[in-house]
């Protein structure tokens, strides 16, 4: 049986004064990365999941945290 892929990125807006501990938050998340993270509060997330519940799920929990403004998506790709 063929392995299923699930990915999406999305851009987080933190509050600037929670960035560090988002950042290791988001980090310390199974299938999460961050590849790239500016000074104002933005950062690109990348989400590759086993599943799209579990890439849902990322995401939901990701949007919970302290100090998450938004969390917008940006692509999702599925095969």
């Amino acid at each position: 049986m063929e392995e299923r892929l699930f990915i999406a990125s999305f851009v987080a807006h933190i509050r600037p004064e929670y960035l560090p501990a988002a950042r290791e938050a988001f980090i310390s998340t199974p299938f999460v990365e961050v590849p790239a993270t500016d000074e104002n509060g933005k950062l690109v997330v990348v989400i590759d999941a086993p599943s799209e519940p579990e890439l849902l799920d990322t995401a939901d929990k990701m949007r919970d945290m302290k100090g998450v403004l938004s969390l917008l998506p940006v692509y999702q790709h599925a095969e």
